[in-house]
């Protein structure tokens, strides 16, 4: 089962290195494409949710782990709130950057009757 607040936490520059990280991976910018940049990471300072899109990232403390901050950057690889391209795009992130297996996940969302596409 996953648990997505559990530690170890990260420190907002470890953050911003795995943003940087997951979108080199999915976008592939060209290698001195000066023009290409990850989402900006705010440090969520005065909120009590974690946010993610392409262009932002905000995480309060509590957000700083591995599986929230490929969560909020699945979310700027999908339009459909928490639907299926989310889940989708998390899985694979999930599988890539965490060391998850694909299966196991798979099986789980069946298992709670959550959709992938």
């Amino acid at each position: 089962m996953l648990q997505p607040t559990a530690g170890p936490f990260l420190s907002l520059a470890a953050c911003a290195a795995l943003i940087d990280e997951v979108y080199r991976w999915r976008e592939r910018p060209a290698p001195g494409d000066s023009a290409w940049q990850p989402p900006v990471l705010g440090d969520g300072r005065g909120r009590r949710h974690a946010c993610g899109s392409r262009e932002i990232i905000k995480l309060p403390r509590w957000a700083r782990t591995r599986a929230i901050v490929l969560h909020e950057c699945a979310h700027g690889m999908s339009a459909d709130g928490h639907g299926p391209g989310f889940v989708r795009a998390y899985v694979g992130l999930l599988c890539t950057f965490a060391g998850h297996e694909r299966a196991v996940l798979e099986a789980s969302l069946r298992e709670h009757g959550v959709r992938i596409a």
